[in-house]
Formats: C-alpha cells, structure tokens, sequence
C-alpha cells in the first residue's frame, strides 16, 4: 500500500556543464518524521532507450517540512542526450520505522513521490 503521505522528489533543473550534463534535484519531506538517510539510485537513459549509467545520490537529515537539494552530475553525455532519468532503486534508508536492514524491496522508495518533470522524462 502507498502512504496517504510522501516525500516529493523533484527535478529542479537541468544545467549543460563542462564534459556533461547536472541535474539539480530536490527532497521534500512531507512525512510527519525526520529522513535521516535516504540514498536513491538513478539511471540515466540516452536517447534511443539505451541505459547510460547508475548513480546515487544521498540525502540525510531531511526534518519534516523541510526540502533539501542535491546535485547529479552525468559525465560524459550532454544534456540533450539525455532521454530519461529514472529512480530504479534507494532500498538503503533510514526513516520513520525503516533503516538499512529493513527488509522489503521498494519499501523507502514507496514513502517517495516522483514528481513528474517538463525537463526530461523522471519516473520511478
């Protein structure tokens, strides 16, 4: 079951940068309690379907109501390159009644909303 209520994750911008391609990414905790650690992996699609890469991205001390921005650097690939950027996993979390050695696949990542994006395609 989904919760009623969700961290939002968003992409908030996506920057050309030398040798590459930054995606500027934000964290909403909507929960009613602290995200002390949550680390989703994302995979970087090129144009065509071809998955480029997996990378993470940690975000740690999220209180609740507040929002947190991270960065995603892909290397090597520019920006119009870039088809889809995908949350295929973040199983290492630690929030709430979860943490790292909570059993479940999926389990941190469903307390996540993706928020969908006019960018590039963001979906879990």
């Amino acid at each position: 079951a989904v919760p009623a209520v969700q961290a939002g994750l968003q992409l908030q911008a996506r920057v050309l940068v030398p040798g590459g391609c930054l995606f500027q990414l934000s964290l909403h905790n909507q929960l009613p309690y602290e995200i002390r650690s949550l680390v989703p992996d994302f995979k970087v699609v090129r144009r065509g379907g071809l998955a480029y890469v997996e990378q993470s991205v940690g975000f740690s001390r999220v209180l609740p109501g507040d929002l947190q921005q991270r960065s995603l650097r892909v290397m090597g690939l520019d920006c119009v390159d870039i088809e889809k950027l995908q949350v295929v996993g973040g199983d290492r979390c630690d929030m709430g009644d979860l943490n790292k050695f909570s059993e479940g696949k999926g389990v941190c990542l469903s307390r996540v909303r993706v928020v969908p994006s006019g960018l590039v395609s963001f979906e879990k």
